[in-house]
């Protein structure tokens, strides 16, 4: 019966269920209205018989015995066939008889249309309502079919059929959403074909100089050792800038899945420094790690030690010789965080709100080799194992980069 908890249908059901009481109502005293027509027939035939026995001179007595009797003999039968009353004897012939009858058939055709007259209005009313309810989903319905998902179904009763068009309405969602993802990794696609163009203009339009001059060069072994370094460290650059391109491309299309267990910080924190503290100590900075040794992270240590692995070079990129990179980690709450800081000379009001867009570099980057993709897969890094990477900055006090994880309650 879970049909009755849609309004319509209920208050269509009740409704009939009411005209169908009200019709054994009217049945019931229609009934007793006939039955007293009837006795009343009865008593008239009997006193149109009993009249003219009387006025024949048949007794008081013998005409009262025969009204009383009870009994049926063939005498009497034959009687009512010699005077034309048999059971084949049409009732609209007997006079006393007819009257009633077509009284009868009205009264039963008119109940009976009236009855049947209000059923068919009320289906009526009812069935144009459902109607109305099916052609405005319909609309609903093609408005998807062409892209418009800001319409809804009516979803504010209950019932099979509401419940069908929240069921629609939550496939039309997953349509859109389905959309919008399509239009987005199109837009993405766009986006980094022409940020790979661009990127890579630079340094293949270097090496074909470089090329010229060396064969222009080709007396001078002097010349031809320097741009072949040049031509060299293109290459490189256009390696790497192609390797971070598809790492970024592969996170941001999600198709990266972070396998993470808990690893040590302190081991996190090791593995992400450890190409770069040869470079420390060559231009005279310092890595100073500071934290818990028995602090755990549920992490991709992989990608994890790569995105702060970025962020200390980029510290690197922007201090001096003498100065200090700081690497400290400690739980607040549910959080693990590790921050990154340096006393560099700190990124400008006007840069620091774009450090994490893909190939921004500041106005202080011009000196440095960076494309500017580290920051840019760090915080895809982070975010993509559910984290937040943030910065602060000022001149007076430098640089600080915050790490921050949810860890286990």
């Amino acid at each position: 019966m879970s049909f009755l908890y849609e309004k319509q249908t209920k208050n269509y059901f009740i409704s009939l269920i009411l005209i169908c009481i009200t019709m054994v109502v009217g049945l019931l005293i229609f009934s007793t209205a006939q039955i007293d027509s009837v006795r009343e027939l009865i008593l008239e035939s009997k006193s149109l018989i009993s009249s003219s026995l009387l006025e024949e001179g048949v007794s008081e007595e013998v005409v009262a015995r025969a009204m009383a009797s009870k009994n049926i003999n063939p005498e009497g039968e034959n009687l009512l066939r010699k005077i034309g009353q048999t059971e084949g004897t049409s009732v609209y012939t007997m006079d006393n008889i007819s009257s009633f009858s077509y009284e009868y058939i009205l009264k039963t055709l008119c109940f009976t249309l009236f009855f049947s007259l209000l059923i068919v209005l009320i289906s009526a009313f009812y069935l144009k309502k459902r109607e109305s309810i099916y052609s405005s989903a319909i609309e609903t319905v093609e408005e998807f079919k062409e892209g418009n998902f800001n319409r809804r179904l009516s979803q504010q009763r209950d019932g099979g059929l509401y419940r069908l068009f929240t069921e629609i309405d939550n496939l039309a969602l997953i349509l859109k959403s389905k959309i919008e993802r399509e239009e987005s990794i199109k837009l993405f696609l766009r986006n980094t074909i022409s940020d790979i163009s661009h990127q890579l203009k630079t340094p293949i339009s270097a090496i074909s100089i470089y090329n010229e001059i060396i064969l222009d060069e080709r007396k001078n072994p002097e010349k031809i050792e320097e741009f072949s370094h040049k031509i060299a460290d293109s290459i490189v650059r256009i390696e790497e800038l192609i390797v971070l391109m598809l790492k970024i491309t592969r996170l941001d299309s999600g198709s990266i899945e972070f396998q993470k267990q808990e690893y040590f910080v302190i081991d996190l924190v090791n593995k992400s420094i450890d190409q770069l503290k040869e470079r420390s100590v060559r231009e005279g900075k310092e890595i100073v790690i500071v934290g818990a040794v028995e602090e755990k992270l549920l992490c991709d240590i992989g990608w994890t030690s790569e995105a702060l692995g970025n962020i200390v070079k980029n510290a690197l990129d922007y201090t001096s010789s003498g100065d200090s990179i700081t690497i400290i980690w400690g739980k607040k709450a549910d959080r693990l965080k590790i921050t990154v800081s340096d006393r560099g000379s700190g990124i400008s009001k006007k840069d620091i709100h774009h450090i994490f867009k893909r190939f921004y570099r500041g106005e202080k980057s011009h000196g440095t080799k960076s494309v500017g993709l580290g920051l840019s897969l760090s915080k895809s890094i982070v975010e993509g194992q559910d984290g937040i990477l943030s910065v602060e900055s000022s001149k007076e006090r430098g640089t600080v980069f915050t790490l921050s994880f949810l860890t286990k309650l």
